[in-house]
């Protein structure tokens, strides 16, 4: 079972995602940018339905995690990434 770490309990959130721009490339391709934050939305509303396959492919990047761990994880990381 998974702790939550001092990092996490002093209210930092560390699965904040911050997208950086200009104001002129913000003006001159707003379409592109709303479609990149909702592909970001996306990506982490499809984490959260179903974290396995994602979990099974940082499995191969972290071969020292077991897929326990990784589920463990992102069980304790939905609170973190939920949009409230």
């Amino acid at each position: 079972m998974l702790v939550p770490n001092s990092v996490t309990v002093s209210g930092y959130n560390p699965y904040t995602t911050i997208l950086a721009t200009n104001e002129q490339y913000l003006r001159t391709n707003l379409a592109r940018v709303k479609a990149m934050i909702e592909s970001v939305r996306e990506g982490w509303e499809s984490y959260l339905a179903n974290p396995t396959k994602a979990n099974e492919y940082m499995g191969t990047l972290n071969p020292t995690m077991d897929a326990r761990t990784f589920m463990d994880s992102a069980v304790m990381q939905r609170r973190l990434i939920e949009i409230s």
